[in-house]
């Protein structure tokens, strides 16, 4: 199944050292990057370390059998070698350096509130949470080159993961950085093969790969957000959530006065409230309908719509007016402890709320998904990514 790698470009207003400090120290890069929740350069002995520590753990889980090194290939001598059989995974990891084990003095770790030194590979470790406990985590290797005859900046990584519930097996990309009159242009393209075989790749068709180019371009915005306004990415997290806080709930409202009282039990009082005012003499249970299903279209519409100011403002005219058009057939409406006031106050504060919420939220839909010369690979997978 061909694979259409992912592709991010967006202008950034700021200079080119600052953005490559904001994008090459990974304190500052896994704050706006929602791919990763941690990012910690190390030596190769660390990244070493730590895969075996993740195989002996896979293997005690799968086994009640106590687990011994010699049994599993994993004591000193049975360490791999430049000649060994690898996975795709290793390969991956010891194609970027002929020296498949670490030395025995291993160069010094950077910095890590400082990018990696040009033009030397440094070996790295993330972690992604993704809910309910469970943590993925992998290794992966980066190389900066910050001296191209054309002023532009590239950097090249290709990362792996060796936990069994990873989707995501070998990966490779760059992050490419090109001087423009109006900023930098700042643009990511990467790829990845998968586990699990044709399930693996439908699910990642289907639902992985789009979810992880929004989640990029989405970290994109939020990183253009943070350099030209000011806004964290801890801020503009913490605006989104109240935003879809107020839209989800919103639209609940619309879709259970739409449902419940006019199209499943319009007997509970809707009918007689339209037939008190008189209007539509033996047309009431179908207004009754058309009413219910108006709602539930602004429901869907409050969901697919939500950053358009317009939207919020129109249906606040229209909550004030039915609000009106039920008290003044039914002013005894007022008494009852959930009244037409009591809902389209609470209707009314969560449009303002979500219109309030709309400024400066990350968008990724202002991003570029596509290159500026529209060139498409003829191939998937992360052959045609940039290596080491």
């Amino acid at each position: 199944m061909k694979r259409k790698p992912i592709y991010v470009e967006t202008l950034i207003d700021t200079d080119m050292e600052t953005l490559w400090r904001y994008t090459q120290s990974p304190e500052l890069h896994e704050q706006w990057d929602l791919r990763f929740t941690s990012i910690q350069y190390c030596s190769e002995e660390e990244v070493y370390e730590s895969s075996q520590k993740e195989v002996q753990r896979s293997a005690s889980e799968a086994s009640d059998q106590p687990i011994n090194e010699a049994q599993h290939g994993l004591g000193e001598k049975n360490r791999p070698t430049e000649g060994d059989a690898q996975s795709p995974a290793s390969q991956a990891q010891h194609s970027l350096d002929p020296k498949a084990r670490p030395t025995e003095s291993p160069t010094p770790i950077p910095n890590h509130e400082e990018p990696a030194a040009a033009g030397k590979t440094q070996r790295f470790l993330y972690r992604t949470r993704i809910g309910f406990g469970i943590e993925v985590k992998g290794e992966g290797r980066c190389r900066a080159n910050k001296e191209r005859a054309d002023g532009s900046r590239l950097s090249v990584l290709e990362f792996s993961s060796d936990q069994s519930i990873s989707l995501i097996r070998t990966g490779g990309g760059y992050w490419s950085y090109r001087q423009t009159d109006n900023g930098i242009a700042f643009s990511t393209r990467y790829d990845y093969q998968t586990r699990f075989g044709r399930l693996g790749a439908l699910i990642d068709r289907l639902l992985f790969r789009p979810f992880f180019g929004y989640a990029t371009a989405w970290s994109f915005d939020a990183l253009k957000l943070w350099l030209e306004r000011e806004i964290s990415p801890a801020i503009s997290i913490r605006r989104t959530v109240y935003h879809w806080t107020a839209v989800l709930l919103l639209a609940f409202l619309w879709l259970y006065q739409g449902v419940v009282p006019k199209l499943v039990a319009s007997h509970t009082g809707e009918l007689e409230l339209i037939a008190s005012m008189g209007w539509l003499t033996g047309q009431e249970e179908k207004a009754l309908m058309l009413l219910g299903i108006m709602e539930v279209a602004l429901a869907i519409a409050t969901v697919v719509w939500h950053r358009r100011p317009v939207l919020y403002r129109t249906q606040s005219a229209l909550l004030i007016a039915l609000a009106g058009i039920a008290i003044t057939a039914e002013p005894s409406l007022l008494l009852q402890p959930f009244s037409p006031v009591v809902v389209t106050a609470a209707m009314l504060g969560l449009c303002f709320y979500g219109g309030a919420t709309l400024h400066l939220l990350p968008q990724a839909s202002r991003c570029h998904r596509t290159p500026q010369n529209s060139r498409k690979s003829k191939k998937g997978g992360v052959s045609n990514a940039l290596h080491l």
